[in-house]
């Protein structure tokens, strides 16, 4: 935030005065928003970021209280049906399909670079898609998408779905961090 003062403030008006006395016309001087999510400035925020950045006693680790992150939900896309565990799910495997999984920040400290994973087993070899959650504050929810999925999977045979967010420095309650769902593509709805 400060670089954009600075810029309005040093910059865009010292610009401005040399194009007049130029007699420069139909040029503007470009703007500055380097902070665009004023949210990310928050005091909240920026103590849960000092914290983890400094650990628990300054010198690298983790933070103390409970760290940790797990799967609330997995829903397959376009369709929205909501992936049900101890039953047998029936998805069409259209084009475009996806699945979102909701992750939640268990724990009592902001997380970090958290991955995230799907699989499904399926022969000669599991379809595996990553993805990275950049930040998650606690009690925070966000959500994941892996796509391209439709031209892969195979059809018509039971299978097994898993997502599991990849445990934490200093997790050590793991036990919710994977989902695994029975399930069989279909063409047909």
């Amino acid at each position: 935030m400060a670089s954009d003062v600075v810029w309005d403030d040093e910059f865009v008006a010292s610009a401005t005065d040399v194009m007049e006395q130029r007699d420069i016309r139909g040029v503007e001087v470009p703007d500055s928003n380097f902070v665009t999510n004023y949210d990310l400035t928050t005091e909240q925020l920026l103590s849960q970021i000092w914290q983890r950045l400094t650990g628990a006693g300054g010198g690298g680790e983790p933070a103390p209280g409970k760290h940790g992150n797990g799967i609330v939900s997995v829903t397959a896309l376009p369709s929205a049906k909501a992936l049900v565990e101890d039953e047998d799910n029936f998805v069409m495997a259209t084009p475009d399909l996806a699945f979102r999984a909701v992750v939640e920040n268990s724990g009592e400290n902001q997380e970090v670079g958290v991955e995230v994973v799907l699989t499904i087993d399926q022969s000669p070899q599991p379809i595996e898609k990553r993805g990275t959650i950049q930040i998650i504050n606690p009690g925070e929810r966000k959500t994941i998408t892996f796509r391209n999925l439709g031209q892969i999977v195979q059809f018509s045979q039971k299978t097994t779905l898993k997502v599991e967010a990849k445990p934490v420095e200093g997790e050590t309650n793991i036990s919710n961090n994977t989902a695994a769902y029975s399930v069989t593509f279909t063409l047909v709805p």
